[in-house]
């Protein structure tokens, strides 16, 4: 018989092998999803040449349209079994807008030609497809042995059987001992069955399969909040109410006729019904404070199983009869005392009830008989495991797992709890709102951001894209030669910002000079004068400064730094900045608390002359925007004394070193404070929030202020409506400030003189779904960069792989 050819493929410390379909790093596997495996092995057989898109997606999902988010997806899962850093391919390079290229040299080896592969285990393993259900791995060492050499070391029919023996052994004890899954795997494709643009607060949620899974109820949340219906085999969609009402949480009932729902309507909160097309209106039952004791918010439906509606109100379960018109309470958690209890949802057979249970600082999932009994805890992690819902033969539930640092996935976790298995990764942002009747498919409702950034003339309004890759862009900075960008990137479907997932990013903007990507490093500030770069990157709970020169040297400045984050509305940096250049490019002040208490310090650009220039000794406090005055002679900063709202003390002043000595400027207030610069005449402009019970991310009425070095106001302040807080910037003459105002319902940039002449429009954006985020100047005050930013809803489902 001739020998069994195997393809393999070697690069860096990976052994690929096409043939077994298997991937291992220094002898492991590499546990990967059949269609992310199928990806790398088309780019590592065309090692050197770029792989498009459409390639890619012909090749592995020929037998299903799915959208290029899935590809997506499966890059970003392959990179990080590749163990390769953000910003830094060592294997799979990407080609904004084109595909994929596989830029690690290659070795292939074939069996039966050259070489053999012959593994030794310490423990016997049958190696079965990867389902996220079998971690085992064992170790390996490998040989590479000419062909003829094996054929004297062993007796292939010994070898033969004794592997039957210890395969169907090890066969037999995998299927016993592992969950018994017979429908969702890890690995699972997206197809978007919705998407649209969305303003702030505008929304998909609560979809529903119907019995038949050919149907789905969904709310469209807005200004109205709406339920519609979609039919998946056409396609056809239609709305099943269009009141004013805030209808919310369809649920079907067991023969598809009628959907369930909670309501506002007429001025009567409760759970109606009508049919699938809308007709035959009618009420079920009324909720008041006579009759259960109202919680917070809406009522959530979350079944409806023969004559029975059930519903999660006020941190309780609750069963409507709907012959009756009669609820029975079916939990008695205390909403005094147990608040934190969410997600309440009966099993199928309504003999069980899972939630999520806020405990020691964590969400934890629990199941309890619906019965009465003592309840059982089945996930135990740092994460928040939140949304249980259950499969349809109720031996498992599929949760979603909050990490809050931007890596949340849906898992699966058997109903008597034990290893949860991750079904998706990097479908950031979204909720699991129903599993289809087969158990096969789930429903989605997540959102992503776009975002692009442009630049506009400041004299003509002329506008122009500055970047347009794949990602979010935000936060500009220009060099002070005008010939580099710094900004910040993104991954656009991560609600939540975190360092190690975002990268800054340096490109040169008249094309001459190689870009550069940081990664793990954000909110970048040119050095005036100089080709230098100042940024923050982690330390554990605090952060590090560090200068970076276009020349790749790179320095780690000061340590304990703060960082605030940023509004969510608009990818703008936080209104309190932890650092700031000095005039000359020479120095840097910033925050920290590293001696225990907050204060400013100042740095040299070659870290030099580290001193303290403030004493506050306050540990509860807070200090930001440190700004240099126009000789560099002085600094002012906010001092936020952080007492809690209920002792009525007024939190923030501001403060200034002054030729050495340090004075309060302002005396403290309880209204948010943002210094954006001084005025070439020694005056500080202060911005100042006057509605603070908004938040500083909404558009609001700011005054701007210019004080003098005794505190004094030197001029009327300019009153600025509907504008951001956390988006004002001075100009490099430092005259006029830049503004991002939104206007009936259409954000644009406006230049704000400070000498209170009339501001000036710059932008022309129509889009009432686009926003302005981040802005800043170039150097000679002509241009302004800013980031256009486009928010998207969608509604997917998952499909098993």
């Amino acid at each position: 018989m001739a020998p069994r050819i195997r393809h393999l493929f070697e690069f860096g410390p990976f052994l690929l092998d096409a043939t077994e379909k298997l991937l291992r790093r220094d002898g492991q596997v590499v546990q990967l999803t059949p269609r992310v495996f199928e990806i790398l092995l088309i780019l590592v057989r065309n090692s050197g040449r770029l792989v498009t898109k459409e390639e890619l997606m012909k090749e592995v999902w020929a037998d299903r349209f799915v959208e290029e988010g899935n590809l997506t997806q499966s890059i970003s899962v392959l990179r990080k079994a590749l163990q390769e850093r953000p910003g830094q391919p060592q294997f799979i390079e990407t080609v904004p807008r084109r595909g994929y290229r596989f830029i690690a040299p290659v070795r292939e080896v074939r069996s039966g030609q050259d070489e053999v592969i012959i593994e030794e285990r310490t423990q016997a393993r049958v190696f079965l497809p990867a389902d996220g259900w079998n971690n085992r791995r064992a170790a390996t060492r490998r040989f590479l042995l000419p062909t003829a050499g094996v054929r004297n070391l062993i007796a292939p029919p010994v070898i033969l059987s004794g592997l039957a023996v210890v395969c169907l052994a090890a066969w037999m004890f995998y299927v016993r001992s592992r969950p018994q899954v017979t429908g969702l795997r890890a690995g699972m494709n997206a197809v978007s069955l919705r998407t649209m643009k969305s303003r702030e607060g505008q929304s998909y949620y609560d979809a529903r399969f119907s019995p038949d899974g050919n149907r789905i109820a969904y709310v469209i949340a807005g200004q109205n909040f709406d339920i519609r219906v979609l039919e998946l085999s056409s396609g056809r969609d239609w709305p099943l109410t269009s009141e004013s009402a805030r209808d919310e949480s369809p649920v079907w009932s067991p023969d598809g006729r009628e959907i369930a729902f909670v309501s506002d309507r007429q001025g009567q909160l409760g759970i109606w019904a009508v049919s699938e097309t809308g007709e035959g209106l009618r009420s079920l039952l009324a909720l008041s404070s006579d009759t259960s004791k109202p919680g917070s918010g809406m009522p959530a439906l979350r079944g409806w199983k023969g004559s029975r509606i059930y519903y999660d109100w006020n941190h309780n379960l609750y069963a409507l009869d709907v012959t009756s018109n009669r609820a029975e309470k079916l939990t008695n958690f205390d909403p005094e005392k147990q608040t934190w209890v969410t997600g309440l949802s009966p099993s199928p057979d309504g003999q069980w009830i899972a939630y999520a249970d806020y405990q020691q600082g964590r969400y934890d999932l629990w199941v309890a008989p619906a019965a009465g009994g003592s309840p059982v805890q089945i996930t135990s992690d740092p994460a928040a495991d939140l949304n249980p819902v259950w499969d349809p033969d109720g031996s498992r539930i599929v949760y979603y797992k909050s990490q809050g640092n931007g890596q949340d996935n849906i898992f699966i976790v058997p109903r008597t709890g034990g290893d949860s298995v991750q079904l998706t990764f990097d479908e950031n942002r979204g909720r699991v709102t129903d599993l289809s009747p087969d158990g096969q498919s789930l429903l989605l409702c997540t959102r992503e951001e776009q975002a692009d950034l442009w630049a506009v003339e400041v004299g003509s309004g002329e506008s122009r894209r500055v970047t347009a890759d794949v990602g979010f862009n935000c936060w500009p900075s220009v060099s002070s030669d005008g010939r580099w960008l710094a900004f910040q990137k993104m991954d656009g479907e991560r609600v939540i910002w975190n360092p190690e997932v975002s990268s800054l990013v340096i490109r040169p903007l008249n094309g001459e000079g190689q870009a550069v990507t940081v990664a793990g490093s954000f909110e970048a500030q040119w050095a005036q004068g100089h080709d230098a770069v100042a940024f923050l990157r982690s330390a554990g709970d605090l952060f590090s400064l560090y200068v970076r020169s276009l020349s790749g040297n790179e320095r780690r400045v000061a340590d304990g730094l703060f960082y605030y984050g940023f509004t969510f509305r608009q990818a703008s940096s936080s209104s309190a900045k932890e650092f700031r250049w000095s005039g000359d490019g020479k120095s840097l002040a910033y925050c920290s608390s590293r001696d225990g208490f907050p204060n400013v310090y100042v740095v040299g650009a070659d870290g030099s002359g580290d001193h303290r220039i403030s004493a506050h000794t306050f540990p509860k406090a807070s200090v930001y925007d440190p700004v240099w005055s126009a000789d560099n002679s002085r600094i002012a900063w906010i001092f936020d004394g952080g007492y809690p709202p209920d002792q009525g003390r007024q939190t923030r002043s501001i403060w200034i070193s002054d030729s050495g000595t340090v004075r309060p400027l302002v005396a403290a207030t309880g209204k948010p404070l943002r210094l954006v610069g001084w005025t070439q005449n020694d005056e500080l402009v202060v911005a100042e929030l006057e509605r603070p019970e908004l938040s500083p991310g909404l558009p609001n009425k700011v005054l701007l202020k210019r004080l003098t070095l005794n505190g004094s106001v030197a001029a009327p302040p300019i009153e600025l409506s509907s504008v951001y807080f956390t988006n004002l910037q001075l100009s490099p003459d430092r005259r006029n400030v830049s503004a991002v105002f939104s206007l009936e319902g259409r954000e644009n940039i406006f230049v704000v003189p400070l000498d209170g002449s009339q501001r000036t429009q710059i932008t022309r954006n129509d889009d009432g779904y686009v926003y302005l985020s981040a802005t800043a100047w170039s150097p000679d005050g002509r241009t302004i960069y800013y980031g256009r930013q486009t928010k998207l809803s969608l509604l997917k489902i998952l499909n098993s792989p």
